[in-house]
């Protein structure tokens, strides 16, 4: 578990049609800056972040980061020493967010819902299938982890499929029932291999209507379900900036070289509903010459957006995006400028971007 984890975040976690001569990117229209500051230098990577009413909730480790975007106010941090937040579901009709982050010990994932009015945990729930979760919702009395969810038993002799049947063992994330705290499988991948070794590391949902969307990090589809988590069809989502250089990796293939590949090789990185737009992130990793693991510089990443009517019309496509988007409200996403440092370290302050959706 540990191990997927953490090839799966050095990642961060779509290969499609090649790019000739790509045109000019539109850029994204920020509506919001918002400064998040701590004193000290202790703002790391956030992966996540959801809206209830003014409020913006960004994980940390160990915290939750909170903004009040009104009058662009930094609130008191939700804080547990024991949460390595991975995602976050708002709760907002019953005043909660949802944290997922591993188990302290031992493999699988645990869910806990923390009061949006004193910060206190109120119920924890455990998710023994071993995953890497990247998104988190709540529809109704369910809550939909997504992400890479392996099924049955996995311990140190797990062997990873090869490329062609990558999916065979796995599910697009577990669906959680906040009454009886029992989880079942996800969304069956709709893709049966994947040819990107550690890059296949991840997937995410978002809630359509009465149904869902799904998306896989190597591809060049994205998935569209019906409630009950039925495949109803797939949607291309390719467009120039989505790019590949033709070449497959084993499922065994080292760290190198699967970073150097994802220079050249376009990922999914999630998967939006806002409003009557499906928005899907997509990026290439930026690295130096000569890059290796064990570089201390960490991989940076050129981010855009297509954006597609709900009937899956490309309407916006590459849209340029200043940083890899980490949530979502009903008419904008939400990214992390980091400064000219990037993801490098820890920060003392970083500016929250509100960024609109192109009708």
């Amino acid at each position: 578990m540990r191990t997927l984890i953490a090839v799966a975040l050095l990642a961060l976690c779509s290969c499609a049609r090649p790019s000739s001569s790509p045109a000019e990117p539109v850029r994204a229209e920020v509506t919001g800056r918002y400064a998040l500051t701590v004193p000290g230098g202790t703002i790391g990577t956030i992966t996540s972040a959801v809206r209830c009413g003014t409020t913006l909730h960004l994980s940390d480790v160990g915290r939750l980061h909170r903004l009040d975007l009104t009058d662009d106010r930094v609130l008191p941090s939700l804080i547990d020493d024991t949460v390595l937040p991975m995602a976050l579901a708002a709760d907002c009709a019953r005043g909660r967010v949802w944290v997922v982050s591993p188990l302290p010990r031992g493999r699988g994932l645990r869910v806990i819902a923390f009061d949006l009015q004193s910060g206190k945990p109120l119920r924890e729930v455990s998710i023994a299938t071993a995953c890497f979760p990247t998104s988190a919702v709540v529809a109704g009395d369910e809550l939909f982890v997504g992400g890479e969810c392996i099924q049955g038993e996995v311990d140190g002799n797990y062997v990873v499929p090869p490329a062609a049947s990558y999916y065979s063992d796995k599910r697009i994330g577990a669906r959680v029932s906040m009454t009886s705290g029992k989880s079942r499988p996800g969304l069956a991948p709709f893709e049966t291999g994947c040819h990107g070794a550690g890059a296949c590391v991840g997937g995410s949902v978002a809630r359509i209507g009465n149904g869902w969307i799904a998306s896989l990090p190597v591809s060049s589809r994205i998935g569209i379900y019906s409630s009950d988590g039925d495949l109803t069809r797939t949607v291309p989502v390719g467009s120039q900036s989505v790019v590949s250089d033709g070449t497959r990796l084993a499922s065994g293939t080292g760290s190198d070289q699967r970073v150097q590949w994802s220079t050249r090789n376009s990922l999914i990185h999630r998967v939006f509903a806002v409003s009557d737009r499906l928005v899907v992130s997509h990026y290439v990793m930026q690295v130096a010459p000569g890059w290796t693991i064990a570089s201390p510089d960490r991989p940076q990443f050129k981010v855009r957006m297509n954006v597609m009517t709900s009937d899956g019309e490309m309407k916006h496509p590459d849209v340029d995006l200043p940083e890899l988007p980490v949530g979502a409200d009903d008419e904008s996403l939400y990214v992390v400028d980091y400064g000219d440092k990037g993801r490098q370290g820890a920060h003392e302050s970083v500016t929250v971007l509100r960024i609109a959706i192109p009708k």
